[in-house]
């Protein structure tokens, strides 16, 4: 999006900004133009530094150190989710005048600039192996300038993209930057992407598309499954 943006019009300043809506929407900026916005794509677009009077900290994971949830802290912070205690006792944390959430969004932190990569809900596990699908997509789209969306069924880990490609030089690329196990085991063709009512990818009929033409190859060359 930044290289057709400044494509466009190289004049043109962008600032990318992040927050959720429990923290008041924006939290972090930073601005972007032509001559460095490919020095915070990794491969994503930065959000950016806290921005004043609010702090950030991570939720490591194990055996990384610069990687993990983000928690938001401060006056910024709501009063939690309205009649909704079970959920405020996961999400939120009160202490005397502090406030903290924890977001679900699990970020990378890079020379002091946080770069968001998927959100809890969207992590699976695959033979004991986390796997983050959007980072997945990020690399995919980066690397052939499409649409990329991944699901997993069954343990494999299927990649609808909307073009065609070369899958064996595709795997060899995304291979110099992920370690095997998130490697796609399958890339199929989509045209037209079914949406949701609020416009996102719907991921259920992703899935349910490709389940039928599972069956329905399988039923065609059983001796290929």
């Amino acid at each position: 999006h930044l290289e057709k943006i400044f494509k466009k019009n190289g004049a043109v300043k962008i600032i990318n900004a992040y927050g959720p809506t429990e923290a008041t929407v924006s939290c972090t900026d930073i601005k972007l133009n032509k001559e460095n916005f490919e020095n915070y794509c990794n491969p994503t677009a930065a959000i950016g530094k806290p921005i004043k009077g609010v702090k950030f900290s991570i939720n490591k994971v194990k055996n990384k150190s610069n990687y993990g949830e983000i928690i938001i802290e401060g006056p910024q912070v709501s009063n939690g989710y309205l009649n909704n205690n079970n959920l405020n006792k996961k999400k939120f944390e009160f202490k005397g005048n502090k406030k903290k959430f924890y977001t679900g969004d699990y970020c990378k932190l890079i020379n002091g600039q946080y770069y968001f990569v998927t959100r809890k809900d969207n992590q699976v596990k695959i033979k004991g192996n986390r796997i983050e699908l959007e980072e997945i997509n990020n690399l995919i789209e980066k690397i052939t300038k499409n649409t990329a969306y991944t699901i997993v069924s069954e343990n494999k880990i299927i990649t609808f993209i909307s073009s065609n490609i070369n899958e064996k030089k595709l795997i060899s690329k995304l291979s110099l930057y992920i370690p095997n196990y998130m490697l796609p085991n399958k890339f199929l063709i989509i045209k037209n992407w079914p949406k949701s009512k609020n416009l996102k990818i719907d991921e259920k009929k992703l899935l349910k598309n490709y389940i039928v033409n599972e069956k329905r190859n399988f039923k065609n060359n059983p001796k290929n499954f």
